[in-house]
């Protein structure tokens, strides 16, 4: 959730040390960091070898990644959930976090139940 002017001063400030282990260090799991460098094609690469492209390139990465939503199996496949974060910790109006501020949560991470396909998104809605 940091901003992009952030992950630029860590990356320009990452020296001779690997892509995948600085954002290591900065919070991102070893295989996240792997599989974006991968797939970024920063594999093995230091720091300091990244071209300005690269070095943009994961961090919009690290800052905008779309994850493609290619629809859903229908109500047979779905399934029902429990628990999760209480909805005393979230602000029901923005659905932010009360305890991490800057994140937002919905739908099955929350501690509610009903019927699937939308409702628990709408749990501040008003009506």
């Amino acid at each position: 959730n940091d901003p992009p002017e952030l992950w630029e001063q860590r990356l320009t400030a990452g020296g001779s040390a690997l892509v995948s282990t600085v954002l290591s260090r900065c919070g991102i799991r070893e295989r996240l960091a792997d599989a974006l460098c991968e797939e970024l094609g920063l594999e093995r690469r230091k720091l300091s070898e990244l071209k300005k492209g690269e070095r943009q390139a994961l961090v919009k990465a690290l800052t905008a990644y779309e994850l493609p939503y290619t629809g859903h199996e229908g109500y047979k496949k779905a399934e029902v959930t429990g628990g999760g974060v209480p909805l005393t910790q979230v602000d029901c109006r923005t659905m932010e976090s009360k305890v991490l501020p800057g994140v937002h949560l919905c739908g099955e991470i929350l501690d509610c139940f009903g019927r699937i396909g939308g409702v628990k998104f709408f749990l501040g809605g008003g009506s």
